[in-house]
């Protein structure tokens, strides 16, 4: 085969754009279900550990990755003044060091009386605690019409008020709407100038549960993007806590009962009770914050008339490691997309090394710490090796090993979301025709950008976006996504269609139209 492409790109310059097509789709056949049986199954391997960012796991894997680049013949960018696949960037790991509540010289327990919510904080003192209904500020219920929790400790109950059918007066459902969960009323806190917020549950048995189902506590750290004071001011950062009624009805000298008497009355006549029960608590929390360095894995193919332009592939080849002797493999998230991108890389290298190149160069990234908020694409899109300016599209592969739970039983589909171009998606419609036939195109143009994965800071800065993914399933995020799990002849017809939609975007003559 490789012989048979050397052959063809002797005559590429007197083929007719039709031939060239069809050459660049035996390029799509060097991609192999083969190969990316063999990414796939080294990638979430008990070797990479779950490849949690930060851990040795994950250290390997960009090793690997590295090393497949380097075989492919990619380009390294240039870094800093040096020549290198590796981005690195610094991280900033939080754990907490000190929780303790004391009331009249009582010491509250954490991981029983009390659960800190929150990212790792630091706030010491003695405090105000004032009830706040249930810390919602809405045209049809709120609890701030005559109280102020400026420098005070708020108490509020979980969720928001139910009328008798069990729906919420906010959504008109049986879910909560966002009001209703503890980051909500955390923002509240710090919106209303308030310390922090105690989330007291509405029956006495789920606060329990809780405890029980979250496996407290030694409580896990937390991965933090670092924040420059330079750029702008950083906003105070109030402390949730979950507590039973009962230690709540101590920080307020009343009984459980009253509370409770209290959250049915506001539900009942939805006029608030808060500024009704006050109290007084000493609060001492405290954190240690440490580096913690990680990469992005970057390689190129150059281009030719137009390689100043350049289109990004990327993949997030992190995953969620390893707790309580369990791994974490991540085989289909996202050791199916890694796997993609190490094989279109080599296609691309391959047929650069015959001499055939698309007119703009094509971009590979591997990018670290998506699962903790997107970080290692923030990073690039903040620091891109190529301007931003010159990035014609953004291709973003996650989870395209198996079908959706809704799919399980008709998984010969290629999914996809397209944002800031409807030209972008005729574009890879077209290419699932001719690379894909078998398959059913469920790529839909979306106008509203949504994250949830690496295309977001792309997209958010201006760039068009195809994000493939092809659905959630029962092994999303769980111990059992392994390797044997995976569709590897569907996932190889999806990576050729990707492909082909990829070198299609390069060698586009006219720039894609912004929708948005």
């Amino acid at each position: 085969m490789r012989f048979l492409l050397l052959l063809s790109a002797i005559t590429l310059a007197a083929l007719p754009v039709h031939a060239q097509d069809s050459l660049m789709f035996k390029y799509a056949t060097t991609i192999t279900k083969e190969e990316l049986s063999t990414h796939v199954h080294k990638l979430a391997s008990d070797e990479m550990e779950g490849r949690f960012t930060g851990s040795r796991g994950l250290v390997r894997a960009q090793k690997y990755i590295t090393g497949e680049f380097e075989q492919s013949g990619l380009q390294m960018p240039v870094i800093s003044g040096v020549a290198s696949y590796a981005q690195e960037f610094t991280l900033d790991e939080c754990r907490w060091k000190d929780q303790r509540l004391t009331l009249n010289g009582t010491e509250l327990r954490v991981g029983k009386d009390f659960l800190f919510l929150s990212d790792p904080v630091d706030i010491s003192g003695d405090f105000p605690v004032i009830f706040s209904g249930f810390a919602i500020e809405d045209l049809r219920y709120s609890d701030f019409i005559d109280i102020d929790v400026t420098d005070k400790i708020m108490l509020a109950f979980s969720g928001e008020p139910r009328k008798p059918d069990g729906t919420s007066v906010i959504s008109g459902k049986k879910e909560w709407s966002k009001k209703g969960y503890y980051f909500s009323k955390a923002k509240m806190a710090a919106d209303k100038g308030a310390e922090g917020v105690f989330i007291i549950f509405r029956n006495r048995s789920d606060y329990r549960k809780y405890l029980k189902s979250r496996d407290y506590y030694d409580p896990k750290p937390v991965i933090r993007f670092p924040v420059d004071d330079g750029e702008f001011i950083q906003q105070k950062q109030p402390f949730a806590a979950y507590m039973n009624v009962k230690t709540a009805a101590r920080l307020v000298g009343e009984s459980p009962k009253k509370l409770f008497d209290a959250r049915e009355e506001m539900e009942k006549t939805l006029k608030t009770r808060a500024g009704a029960f006050s109290g007084h608590v000493s609060v001492q929390a405290s954190s240690d914050c440490y580096h913690l360095p990680t990469a992005n894995v970057v390689g190129f193919v150059e281009g030719a008339d137009l390689k100043s332009q350049v289109v990004v592939v990327v993949a997030h080849y992190d995953h969620l490691g390893q707790t309580t002797g369990k791994i974490f493999y991540g085989a289909d998230d996202n050791a199916s997309g890694t796997a993609a991108v190490l094989e279109i890389a080599e296609a691309f290298a391959m047929a650069a090394g015959n001499g055939i190149r698309p007119r703009r160069s094509v971009v590979f990234l591997a990018v670290s710490a998506e699962e903790i908020g997107l970080y290692g694409s923030k990073y690039y899109t903040m620091n891109p090796l190529f301007p931003l300016d010159s990035t014609f599209a953004c291709v973003n592969i996650d989870m395209i090993g198996r079908a959706s739970t809704k799919q399980v039983d008709s998984p010969d589909y290629i999914a996809a979301s397209v944002y800031l171009s409807e030209e972008l998606l005729k574009l890879s419609q077209e290419a699932n025709r001719t690379a894909a036939p078998d398959l059913e195109d469920r790529v839909e143009y979306k106008r509203s950008l949504r994250g949830g994965s690496d295309h977001y800071y792309f997209s958010k800065n201006g760039i068009p976006s195809i994000f493939y993914f092809a659905g959630f399933h029962p092994d999303y995020h769980e111990a059992t996504d392994t390797p044997d799990k995976i569709l590897y002849d569907r996932m190889e017809t999806i990576t050729r269609a990707i492909f082909v939609t990829t070198w299609k975007l390069a060698d586009r003559e006219e720039k894609l139209e912004n929708g948005n």
